[in-house]
């Protein structure tokens, strides 16, 4: 049976099938850390997974936890464990944004799966429309990498100009504006 899965609330055994479809992530992980990396930041990072570990362990459901565990394994270069993590928090937590964000950041910039990455921005904005960094992200990524020279640059600027609203706003107004210098578009 597969991590979380089978629980019981008093003597009777009950199945989770969230936890079947996407099991709690192993806590026990081998980190293989970099031939470079310096031995007195292994020594923190060691550290802060033991810490971070000893919180899941008192209590599973602490997201906050699971985001520092995925920080650390990025760190090091585990990008699958923290794209693991990230998947998890998002299954039993699906309104939760900050998961969908990091995958489509990693998709992004890590893998360069830029499809894959647009629909994990898309479906942060869905649940978490005021993360001011997806709207910046998705620009970026069309701007320079993926649909670009389509218009879809300026259409998600606007949408989180005015989902954010002002003065958070800001800075995607200036992006926007930017976007709009390059072009030599100077009426908008």
């Amino acid at each position: 049976i597969k991590r979380n899965a089978l629980y019981f609330i008093g003597w009777k055994p009950h199945f989770s099938v969230v936890a079947f479809k996407n099991p709690r992530p192993y806590l026990n992980r081998n980190i293989t850390f970099p031939a470079d990396f310096p031995s007195d930041a292994k020594e923190i990072i060691n550290t802060n997974i033991t810490k971070t570990k000893d919180a899941l362990g008192k209590d599973s459901k602490n997201i906050s936890a699971w985001f520092d565990l995925a920080i650390e394994y990025r760190m090091v270069g585990d990008h699958a464990g923290a794209v693991e993590i990230w998947k998890y928090v998002n299954a039993m937590y699906p309104t939760e944004g900050v998961s969908l964000h990091n995958l489509g950041e990693y998709y992004f910039h890590t893998a360069k799966d830029y499809p894959t990455a647009e629909i994990y921005y898309k479906r942060s904005i869905a649940v978490a429309p005021q993360l001011i960094q997806n709207y910046a992200d998705m620009a970026d990524m069309y701007t320079y990498v993926y649909k670009q020279d389509t218009g879809v640059v300026p259409e998600i600027l606007k949408q989180g100009i005015l989902q954010i609203g002002a003065p958070a706003n800001m800075s995607l107004i200036m992006q926007l504006a930017i976007y709009y210098v390059n072009k030599n578009d100077s009426k908008n």
